[in-house]
């Protein structure tokens, strides 16, 4: 492991604290926009901040600067409106 041991233990700990707010929130004000988005932000982080605990070197870092965080954000944007549009028109 390149860190230390307990960096994977607490990012994943970070991210199932993050989906489970945003739920608690969307729970509370009866968004669904918002209860996809608790589901689509937590897994789309994972990959990177699981590698970054570990030490790896990732081909594509969202941390990195600017433009890819902006892109980040669309994508998730983006992912979570086509979600929650499946979601509200089909079932």
């Amino acid at each position: 492991m390149g860190r230390n041991k307990w960096t994977g233990v607490l990012v994943f700990v970070l991210l199932i604290a993050v989906g489970t707010g945003l739920s608690v929130i969307a729970a509370q004000i009866g968004s669904a926009y918002l209860r996809t988005l608790a589901i689509v932000l937590p897994a789309s982080l994972a990959g990177d901040l699981v590698t970054y605990s570990f030490g790896k070197k990732s081909d594509v870092m969202i941390f990195s600067d600017k433009k890819r965080w902006w892109g980040f954000a669309a994508g998730v944007l983006i992912v979570t409106t086509l979600l929650w549009l499946f979601e509200k028109f089909v079932f």
